[in-house]
């Protein structure tokens, strides 16, 4: 059994090709690493710093009779990234469907966003660490993978509001978000602007209810 802190950039599947097993789901399942389950709830949402216990591989040879055949099946890690576009609604109605392109390592999904909330998913390689989606073939937005922690925890909580479009940038009612206080504070004030967007009292504080709608909106 090796031990293994996680450092920024790295994910479960990553680790699970480093150390020779089939998937992410071989480490996050091993029975070890049930305090990390506790801590965590899913494997997207481990951090740089947790603790993560390798399992041991399994046999890398099997004996065959001399003159027998055998079958041997490899199993991939079958690890998907999953896409949720939203905020596209008002969009969509005025000018149709946005065109998009979805690219991970050598792979790029592309076709059309049609609807709000649509899911793109696509094959995601093991080794890969971020990802981009360009819309209207102008429009980038890198999509780092792993890494992105609970929503308990500040950074979990501001990465779920930059890729849902909540930044500390100054827009018309954020008079009380000035820029000293966005720069000593960006999580403030990205949580106050959310807190407008989902009709809640725009405190800057990450509480139990501006948790609770940022888990449903980002769907973890």
């Amino acid at each position: 059994m090796t031990t293994h802190v996680l450092r920024e950039g790295e994910w479960l599947g990553l680790l699970a090709e480093r150390y020779g097993l089939g998937s992410a789901s071989a480490i996050w399942n091993a029975p070890e690493n049930e305090p990390l389950r506790t801590l965590r709830a899913s494997a997207d949402l481990v951090m740089a710093g947790d603790t993560v216990h390798i399992p041991t591989e399994g046999p890398t040879h099997v004996e065959v009779a001399a003159g027998r055949r055998a079958s041997f099946i490899l199993r991939s890690g079958g690890e998907m990234l999953r896409v949720r576009v939203v905020g596209i609604a008002s969009f969509v109605r005025a000018f149709g469907g946005i065109d998009y392109e979805l690219t991970v390592g050598a792979q790029t999904l592309r076709g059309e966003l049609t609807t709000d909330g649509q899911v793109l998913e696509m094959p995601l390689p093991v080794t890969a660490t971020s990802g981009e989606l360009v819309l209207m073939g102008s429009l980038r937005y890198e999509i780092p993978i792993g890494g992105l922690g609970p929503v308990e925890e500040p950074r979990g909580a501001l990465g779920r509001l930059a890729h849902l479009g909540f930044t500390a940038v100054m827009e018309p009612g954020d008079e009380a978000d000035t820029p000293v206080v966005q720069a000593v504070d960006p999580l403030r004030a990205a949580l106050r602007r959310f807190q407008r967007h989902a009709a809640l009292p725009p405190n800057g504080e990450l509480d139990e209810p501006t948790k609770a709608r940022l888990r449903a909106d980002y769907g973890a």
